[in-house]
């Protein structure tokens, strides 16, 4: 999979992050993210059906899921982060880094879209 990087230019704080990655919804509060073993078809079609699962799952910590919940791209970056602050205040000072830091690798390993 293609890795994506963010244009310098770009105001993170501005974008929405949309999910294009599929997942599920394991408890109240833990999200896991369903990631493909194959992409190539070949791979797809003769060796998927042989396979206990088609995917790995990654799982996310309170903080992730809670971001991931709100990547829906209508809500802003500096909206989630006020949002988490307000969630977790114990750890308000942490949040903005952790918000920015996460977004990004979530876009590099292609599980979100940026929309400005």
């Amino acid at each position: 999979m293609k890795k994506h990087t963010i244009d310098p230019s770009v105001n993170l704080l501005d974008v929405k992050p949309q999910r294009t990655a599929q997942w599920v919804q394991e408890d109240d509060e833990i999200v896991v993210i369903l990631i493909p073993k194959f992409n190539n078809p070949f791979l797809v079609r003769w060796l998927l059906p042989y396979l206990k699962s088609q995917n790995f799952r990654l799982s996310l910590d309170r903080y992730g899921s809670a971001l991931w919940n709100a990547c829906d791209g209508i809500t802003t970056v500096a909206d989630i982060i006020e949002t988490m602050k307000r969630r977790f205040p114990d750890e308000a000072g942490s949040i903005p880094e952790r918000v920015i830091g996460f977004t990004r690798h979530l876009f590099r390993e292609n599980f979100i879209r940026l929309d400005v």
